[in-house]
């Protein structure tokens, strides 16, 4: 099994791209990454687990986390790709240590890391606002970017905590 791990160059990076095949066999990466399902349908495999997707779904895989999809249905997905040093880069100290113990202590699972109802119509409109600025790039577009990203990481961060057990 060929296994890609490609870097990320910038704290966050983000592609949107329509696939009726996904590349290569399985993908490794060195950061994390937020692939939100606008359209489509199949199969999501992490660690030799899998996961029927479809619209609306939310994926979390975490640095070295082996990766795939095989696509049923064109499937149009929004990637967000961050490191470590883009959370580091927040001056909220608090704010820092609370994200990367909660997004390196994320399950290595397949399947919609969306628990929270009321998060999945608020992540759909975030991403929808993220795709907007990318594409018409008006006045600030790169700032309003960067919130909208903080945000989305700081929802991904709430469902992920609703899921540790009660201290």
């Amino acid at each position: 099994m060929s296994v890609r791990t490609p870097v990320l160059y910038q704290p966050f990076e983000i592609e949107y791209k329509e696939m009726v095949t996904f590349p290569g066999k399985s993908h490794r990466n060195n950061y994390f990454m937020l692939i939100y399902i606008l359209d489509g349908t199949g199969t999501q495999f992490v660690n030799h687990h899998r996961f029927n997707y479809r619209k609306g779904n939310l994926f979390l895989i975490t640095p070295q986390d082996t990766f795939s999809f095989e696509i049923s249905n064109p499937t149009k997905f929004f990637f967000l790709s961050f490191n470590t040093s883009y959370i580091k880069l927040i001056k909220d100290h608090d704010w820092v240590q609370r994200m990367d113990f909660i997004l390196n202590n994320a399950s290595h699972r397949p399947g919609c890391i969306l628990k929270n109802k009321v998060d999945k119509p608020l992540i759909a409109s975030l991403v929808e606002n993220i795709v907007q600025e990318q594409n018409n790039q008006q006045l600030y577009y790169s700032k309003i970017t960067e919130t909208i990203v903080q945000t989305i990481i700081l929802v991904v961060a709430r469902n992920i905590a609703l899921n540790f057990p009660k201290i």
